[in-house]
């Protein structure tokens, strides 16, 4: 059994200026139950002071075992909260090379031989299981939920080869006790980070409008063999569709509803005729749960090493009571490892508060309830009512606004507004070639993709509009969110989370092919031959291999950041697209192109010789597949580092090559919403210029944003990999979803 660690906090909470590291070391073959006796609360921020903090370091030797269970953070309204995780996972070098070829080993060897080496090998891997997750604060106080100041979470998980008989065990010592010791580039324990999560929220409205009634959100990661058997229990229930044919469990949910057996048929043959949701289970928007479940590859692209794969479920609930359900029901004690349910003693503590919050709220009902019969609606008091519109003018920048800037106090908040003039975003380049960078015709794959649109209709998170026909037993739900505000969210979202990369990529393309002292002699007659010099360009010079490396180290480090494996699957497809089809439309790139292909077609072929499953080399990207039934796929050339290459060799400034990538996005999102008889093509045409509207208004301040590291208009992005994250939870727990509906039109 797991040894139990509480960790002992602040006394009722977090305040301005609070920081709390916590370094966990579990040394081999150890176990470690680590939580805390209550939820971590954030209480209001103080001007002038530093938001509150806290960094936990990990690190789990071969064999060991880690379950890494806080109780939730609550953050209060005009809170300012920093959490930082970061989990190393040490892999006995030894055995670890014994997993990478054992392939090819286990032939010579007999049956029993072959049992004992893949037992070793288990136990030689260390195991963790960590669950990261927040609420949006108190419902009766602060205005309400999700009034937060901001909040970042960031979450990252490395992998590294340990030798034990060297004197390894007192580097790893010394690492953690230094926080500021960078993980990645430590040759000499040679780590690697597989996996980053990383979410930043501003509160307010918008934020409010976006999470609807849902007031916390889940991350739980499973790694390692003593989580084997609970992945793969998440990976049956919550990562592929069903076999509905027999429809057991819906014929006999609608019947036992119904005391006549009689009415008990007729009433599942209508719901089965006119209703035809075959989206059933736990998890669909129902009961106050949204639950997706993927995999992800802890694979060191550099040493052509797989560790193996990791789970990750994601959720969004009504209350932290029904979040510990679930995972009380799904996780427990981890199959016998824990001496208690963790979760259920998160019940038990909250048992006495939420027996007191309910008799609050039946007083505070009571006295403000102004209905004749007094009686009291509790749907309404689980459910906030986000603003209901649909003009362009009520689209905002809230979800991503700068935590030290102005509060969040909404009434300040500028809604978009159109510019009150045009910028020429287009450079040197012909208008002529960015019309086929954004052409609807070129195959590049975007119009299999919905952005998790499909999803969100199908869990019905969009409310219907005048085009849509609701059953007229369906009543009008509005805690809905709007077509527009749902696609402006995912355009936020797709920003944040990829436009490091983008401006990476095109830069590190740009500078090497057009540096500003090769062109300088050429821009005093570029005025007289600017069609010409678009269209008769000399063919470009193989890259070096200096350049494809760092390509190649941007899509990896972007791959990374990608936690939805439908999400890299559909980014490495049209990531694959668009090399093809600007890499013939354009013939003096072809050579550049062809280079970026092959590499990602060796690191492709050298990860599966490793032990990862076919990517995009195989034609069945079926995504009804058990995710456990495979080994853990490697994807790489992803959609904005390819796009970005692409735009850096046509020699196209930052800001066109961003505003054409987030219009893509929001241009196969609206003709997914065609597609669907959401809108009709007229009104599609109406969303997708107030999408845009608000896209040149982002550009603009992101580009205000960076103003001081403008240089030739360019923006130094840095490291890219610290900056990304997610401003829209519903939208990354939307995206595994979409492989458990019944029927879809798209792969994503």
């Amino acid at each position: 059994k797991a040894l139990t660690c509480y960790v002992l906090g602040y006394g009722g909470g977090l305040v301005s200026g609070d920081s709390m590291k916590v370094s966990i070391r579990v040394k081999k073959d150890a176990s470690l139950l680590f939580t805390s006796q209550s939820t971590s609360k954030a209480f209001r921020s103080v001007s002038g002071r530093p938001p509150s903090r806290v960094v936990t370091h990990v690190s789990i030797d071969t064999g060991g075992l880690l379950v890494l269970v806080p109780q939730p953070t609550q953050c209060f309204g005009q809170s300012r909260l920093e959490l930082e995780t970061r989990v190393c996972l040490n892999y006995d070098s030894s055995s670890t090379s014994t997993t990478t070829t054992s392939s090819t080993t286990t032939s010579s060897s007999s049956g029993n031989d072959t049992q004992n080496n893949s037992d070793s090998n288990a136990h030689a891997e260390p195991s963790l299981l960590l669950v990261d997750w927040y609420t949006g604060g108190r419902t009766n106080m602060d205005g309400g939920t999700w009034q937060l100041d901001s909040f970042h979470g960031t979450t990252s998980i490395s992998c590294r080869n340990v030798d034990h008989s060297n004197n390894m065990n007192m580097n790893m010592d010394n690492n953690m006790n230094n926080p500021n010791t960078n993980t990645d580039t430590n040759s000499t324990s040679n780590e690697c980070t597989v996996f980053r999560d990383s979410v930043k929220l501003s509160g307010g409205q918008a934020l409010k409008a976006h999470m609807q009634h849902f007031n916390l959100v889940c991350m739980i990661v499973l790694t390692g063999p003593r989580c084997s058997k609970i992945s793969k229990q998440f990976l049956d229930t919550f990562s592929s569709r069903h076999d509905y044919n027999n429809n057991n469990n819906y014929t006999q949910n609608n019947s036992n509803s119904n005391s006549n057996s009689n009415s008990n048929s007729n009433s599942s043959s209508h719901v089965n005729k006119h209703n035809m949701d075959y989206n059933l289970g736990e998890g669909f928007n129902t009961d106050g749960l949204l639950v997706s479940c993927g995999t992800f590859p802890l694979a060191n692209s550099h040493s052509k090493t797989m560790y193996g794969q990791g789970t990750i479920i994601r959720l969004a609930a009504t209350s932290l009571e029904k979040a510990a359900l679930f995972l009380s029901k799904n996780i427990g004690t981890l199959d016998g490892y824990l001496e208690n349910d963790p979760f259920m003693e998160i019940l038990a503590t909250r048992q006495g508060s939420q027996v007191m919050h309910q008799q609050f709220n039946d007083m505070n009902v009571s006295s403000t309830s102004n209905n004749t019969n007094g009686t009291f609606n509790k749907h309404s008091q689980n459910h906030t009512t986000p603003p209901q519109s649909s003009s362009s003018s009520s689209l905002t920048l809230d979800l991503i606004s700068d935590s030290n800037s102005q509060s969040n106090q909404d009434s300040n908040k500028k809604p978009i507004s159109p510019p009150p003039h045009k910028s020429n975003y287009f450079g040197n380049v012909s208008p002529l070639v960015l019309y086929q960078l954004v052409d609807s015709c070129a195959p590049t794959g975007g119009f299999a993709h919905s952005n998790t649109l499909e999803t969100a209709h199908q869990l019905h998170l969009l409310c219907p509009t005048q085009t849509q026909h609701r059953h007229k037993h369906e009543p009008p739900n509005q805690n809905q969110s709007p077509l527009i505000h749902y696609a402006w969210n995912a355009v936020l979202q797709t920003h944040t989370s990829t436009t490091p990369f983008l401006l990476a990529s095109c830069q590190l393309m740009r500078n090497h092919y057009f540096h500003l002292e090769k062109k300088s002699k050429s821009m005093q007659h570029h005025s007289q031959s600017q069609t010409q010099h678009s269209h008769s360009k000399q063919p470009l010079s193989r890259p070096p291999t200096n350049i494809v490396d760092q390509w190649e180290q941007l899509d990896i480090d972007f791959g990374n950041t990608i936690t939805s494996h439908v999400t890299a699957r559909s980014s490495s497809l049209q990531g694959d697209g668009n090399l093809r089809a600007f890499g013939s439309a354009f013939p003096h790139i072809a050579s550049v192109v062809k280079a970026l292909k092959k590499r990602i077609l060796s690191r492709q072929i050298a990860m599966e010789g490793a032990g990862a499953a076919p990517g995009r080399r195989n034609n069945n990207h079926g995504s009804n597949r058990k995710r456990h039934d495979i080994n853990p796929t490697f994807y790489n050339g992803h959609a904005a580092t390819c796009f970005g290459a692409i735009c850096g060799l046509l020699d196209i400034d930052d800001a066109t090559c961003i505003s054409m990538f987030l219009f893509t996005t929001a241009r196969d999102m609206v003709n997914a919403a065609v597609r669907m008889n959401l809108v009709g093509p007229l009104e599609g045409g109406h969303l997708t210029n107030q999408l845009s509207t608000g896209i040149e208004q982002l550009i603009q301040i992101y580009f205000n944003a960076h103003r001081d590291s403008l240089e030739s208009k360019s923006i130094l992005v840095g490291n890219p990999i610290e900056s990304v994250h997610q401003v829209a939870p519903l939208v990354e727990i939307l995206a595994n979803l979409h492989d458990r509906l019944y029927t879809r039109l798209f792969n994503s």
